[in-house]
């Protein structure tokens, strides 16, 4: 039997609400800033290494290669995103995330379900 996880439709994803509901699950992780990748990385590869298949909304596969979670971060090395995610439970966003980190959340989004713990941006407060 394959194991899939389907992440959250773009609709979702892109949404100011989806990012906060993110930012309360990434502060939960108590995992700091440089590690919060690598965490990223075990959940995602050893998922796949383990059978297991990532889909988007529509049930298509994301290819999952040794630098999607770079390619995801794009030329945020010092990965500040995660801080600025973090501080969005103090500091709600105004606005929802640009198209260019869809990727990204969807990255997120899949670890999260995988661990059982998935973003619900319905259940933010």
């Amino acid at each position: 039997m394959r194991k899939e996880i389907q992440v959250a439709p773009r609709e979702v994803l892109l949404t100011r609400d989806y990012l906060f509901a993110l930012a309360k699950a990434m502060t939960a992780l108590d995992v700091s800033r440089r590690a919060m990748p690598d965490w990223l990385a075990d959940t995602i590869f050893g998922w796949v290494e383990d059978g297991g298949t990532v889909l988007d909304c529509e049930g298509r596969e994301i290819l999952i290669h040794a630098d999607i979670i770079d390619d995801a971060h794009g030329e945020d090395g010092s990965f500040q995103w995660v801080s600025a995610q973090r501080q969005r439970v103090a500091n709600p966003p105004r606005r929802g995330p640009r198209q260019s980190l869809l990727l990204r959340l969807q990255l997120y989004d899949a670890a999260f379900r995988i661990t059982g713990k998935p973003i619900d941006p319905t259940n933010a407060d």
